[in-house]
């Protein structure tokens, strides 16, 4: 089986966290030989995202058992930054990710993101990029 190169904004990451299936990651990485790429940012964003007051009532954890979690499914890369055109431009760095990775898959929840255009790998949602995993 081929590996899927993937970079996850980290509002999928959140989603898996808040609605406690991070098991549903596993299985991506382990039984559909997803790579799962990161970096930095990434993980800087991840950390001040669970911080917030709203999301501390669906942490069943510490927050260094999540980080710790995200680290042992990612891999991690030193970017360089250069991609400047994604609406929203806190979300560059995704794109520098995927360019740089070579990743076939953007998967993302943001509109913005998933409007940017992206020339060597697709941008999906996590229910699309599911279904494409399971066929």
């Amino acid at each position: 089986m081929q590996e899927i190169r993937v970079v996850f904004d980290v509002n999928i990451f959140v989603s898996y966290i808040i609605s406690d299936c991070m098991n549903e990651i596993f299985d991506m990485v382990f039984k559909h030989n997803v790579c799962l790429f990161c970096n930095t940012e990434m993980q800087v964003e991840l950390e001040d995202v669970l911080k917030r007051s709203k999301f501390k009532k669906y942490l069943s954890q510490p927050i260094a058992y999540y980080i710790d979690f995200f680290n042992k499914v990612t891999i991690f890369c030193q970017i360089i930054s250069i991609f400047q055109d994604c609406a929203d431009s806190k979300d560059n760095y995704l794109f520098d990710l995927a360019y740089q990775v070579n990743a076939h898959y953007l998967v993302s929840g943001d509109k913005k993101v998933l409007a940017t255009p992206a020339k060597s790998f697709h941008l999906v949602t996590l229910s699309t990029f599911k279904k494409i995993i399971s066929e």
